[in-house]
């Protein structure tokens, strides 16, 4: 029984040093508790699915910048055919320039010089900044901005920045920047008319933009706004489908986007809007950049809790025959949105006329004096 023992004893010596021997290449360990490494088989098997992986990963990654550099080189806004019905105004504008005041400037926060036009008033008749629409400039808010100051208030008609006289055409340096110039504006009002009732006063984008400065951390700079024919947003039910004034770069849009959410902002410079008019006008500006675009009007993603979130005196005017929006929807939208915003439809003003012909001029000045009349909650010290 001894010699059986000890032959078993040798059988395994020989089989733990042949199974030892076998895999004497491989750094590995034989443990009472089994491998420390993988057996060769399923090492090579996990490199295969790792490589695999990470050339999985690296096309899938070269395609998705490849669509995306597409989108955003090529999928740019075309210009639209030139829009007679918006433009049929302009003669009476050009018309009625004679008198426009001379142009001044007020240093913004990075020390540019943005330009305005000063309407003198009465003492006690209130403070009145006029924001332009979409491409204008101040020249476009004449007629009302002369009307407001024959009312008795001091008229700050303003050239937003990359519009008019106010630095280059088209772009902004950051997204917010035209809030920041509101407050910096504001400030030289709190400076030169301390005491006077504020009333901020914007026209189609303008107008959106006056309700995004009404929702916002500057809104306490003003006592009260009111928005006439105001664009709202891409998505408003009251748009008019064959409105016909401007053509987004949808893919362009799309791509930036994308891109911004990963915090590339280093082509927020390219047009994404462009609008129906001739171009290399002077004192037009025929495209938007992705970040003018986004900060002059409502927040392209929250504009209805934009609206919703205003609380100081605010009003819509808007024309019945606007050509670009749905006046008489605007009411049932504001009354949802937020029942406190009042909404007033002109009979038969499309949506220049709202700010040119004399009938719709005489009752914006007559609200603007009813709520210069009212101060609103406390102004803010920016």
């Amino acid at each position: 029984m001894s010699v059986t023992v000890e032959a078993n004893r040798n059988q395994r010596r020989h089989s733990l040093w042949h199974h030892a021997s076998t895999y004497q290449c491989l750094p590995v360990r034989v443990m009472a508790s089994g491998w420390t490494t993988p057996p060769p088989e399923r090492s090579t098997l996990m490199a295969t699915r790792s490589r695999r992986l990470v050339i999985g990963l690296a096309t899938t990654l070269a395609v998705g910048s490849l669509i995306l550099t597409g989108l955003i080189t090529f999928g740019g806004p075309s210009t639209p055919p030139f829009n007679a019905a918006i433009a049929s105004h302009d003669p009476a504008i050009l018309a009625s320039l004679a008198d426009q005041p001379a142009p001044e400037t007020f240093q913004a926060r990075d020390g540019a010089s943005l330009s305005f036009r000063r309407y003198p008033g009465a003492a006690g008749g209130g403070a009145i900044v006029l924001v332009h629409g979409s491409s204008g400039s101040n020249r476009g808010s004449h007629l009302l901005a002369r009307a407001l100051s024959r009312g008795g208030a001091t008229v700050f008609a303003v050239d937003i920045r990359g519009h008019g006289a106010s630095g280059p055409h088209g772009d902004i340096s950051y997204a917010t920047q035209l809030d920041d110039d509101m407050a910096d504006l504001a400030r030289v009002l709190d400076k030169t008319l301390p005491n006077e009732t504020r009333l901020l006063i914007g026209h189609s984008s303008g107008g959106g933009f006056i309700l995004h400065i009404a929702a916002g951390k500057y809104a306490c700079a003003f006592d009260s706004f009111l928005a006439t024919s105001p664009y709202l947003n891409y998505r408003s039910p009251a748009n008019r489908p064959d409105g016909g004034w401007a053509n987004a770069g949808i893919p362009r849009i799309v791509g930036l986007t994308i891109v911004n959410r990963f915090g590339v902002n280093v082509f927020d410079s390219l047009p994404t809007v462009r609008f129906a008019i001739p171009q290399n006008l002077p004192n037009r500006t025929a495209f938007y950049s992705w970040r003018l675009m986004r900060n002059f009007g409502l927040d392209m993603n929250k504009w209805e809790r934009e609206i919703q979130s205003i609380s100081r005196p605010t009003r819509v005017i808007i024309g019945a025959n606007d050509d670009l929006f749905f006046g008489d929807q605007y009411p049932a939208l504001f009354a949802k949105l937020q029942p406190r915003i009042g909404v007033q439809v002109l009979p038969g003003a499309d949506h220049m006329g709202v700010i040119v012909e004399d009938k719709p001029i005489a009752e914006i000045a007559r609200t603007a004096r009813e709520m210069l009349g009212t101060r609103g909650a406390q102004r803010c010290a920016l």
